[in-house]
């Protein structure tokens, strides 16, 4: 079993929207009117795909989803989410101890592409008591970080995770509101993106995937959340943005 939480999507430019109650922020998932986003800046907020998730009252601040190994949970990318540049911020535990095997946490999928797995962003928990991040530029490359944690959390306790990316900067990785690893890189990164959600083996314009593998049975529940009180959230997610340029 796995669970999961909120998203936050924050563009790091200044762009402000008549609705948004933050500017910037382009889609904030909280679990306090279910499955609904509390703010999405694209058309469609509803989930695209949604099977074998529960809401659970114990996140890391409020509410949270409960994901079975079957589990399908995506979102629509169009207007909520930019390649160009910007912030995916969460919360995660296990639930079960980890072992080995890596797996994927979350994953943001291309519109259209030759991959099998559609991946432009993915989250991993690396198999090696840490996690791995990447985006991938126009050549096909990955912009990818890697980091293991002197001490991996344990199976109900919460770690924080944040990653940004820009074309003109690189991604900064970080856990628990520091820098944890970083990669500074010019790269294009425009592309279309498709959909987004937590684990999966594919989110993609053809199919979406649910994580039902050996890799997703011993990563166990999986939860994402973020839940910080407004003045708080907006000053987290400045510093983030901010933390792209300051910090190359």
């Amino acid at each position: 079993m796995k669970s999961f939480v909120l998203i936050l999507m924050i563009g790091s430019w200044c762009c402000c929207y008549a609705d948004s109650p933050e500017a910037g922020l382009l889609f904030y998932l909280s679990g306090d009117h279910e499955f609904n986003p509390d703010y999405a800046a694209g058309g469609d907020p509803n989930p695209n795909f949604l099977r074998d998730v529960k809401i659970i009252s114990d996140g890391a601040k409020g509410p949270g989803f409960e994901c079975a190994n079957t589990q399908l949970m995506s979102y629509w990318a169009a207007g909520n989410i930019y390649a160009e540049r910007g912030t995916l911020a969460f919360s995660w535990r296990s639930r079960y101890p980890v072992g080995p095997t890596a797996f994927p946490i979350f994953r943001v999928g291309y519109s259209d592409h030759s991959s099998w797995d559609m991946a432009w962003l993915r989250i991993d928990y690396n198999g090696r008591g840490g996690f791995d991040a990447f985006v991938t530029d126009i050549n096909l490359a990955r912009i990818r970080v890697s980091y293991v944690m002197p001490k991996f959390p344990q199976p109900n306790e919460w770690v924080h995770l944040a990653l940004t990316w820009d074309e003109t900067v690189g991604i900064r990785f970080y856990v628990n509101g520091v820098l944890a690893e970083k990669q500074d890189k010019q790269a294009v990164l425009y592309a279309g993106l498709d959909q987004f959600g937590p684990h999966s083996r594919t989110i993609g314009p053809m199919q979406v995937h649910d994580a039902q593998s050996e890799s997703a049975q011993m990563a166990g529940r999986v939860v994402a959340a973020l839940r910080l009180e407004p003045k708080r959230r907006c000053a987290a997610l400045s510093q983030l943005g901010a933390g792209l340029r300051s910090q190359s």
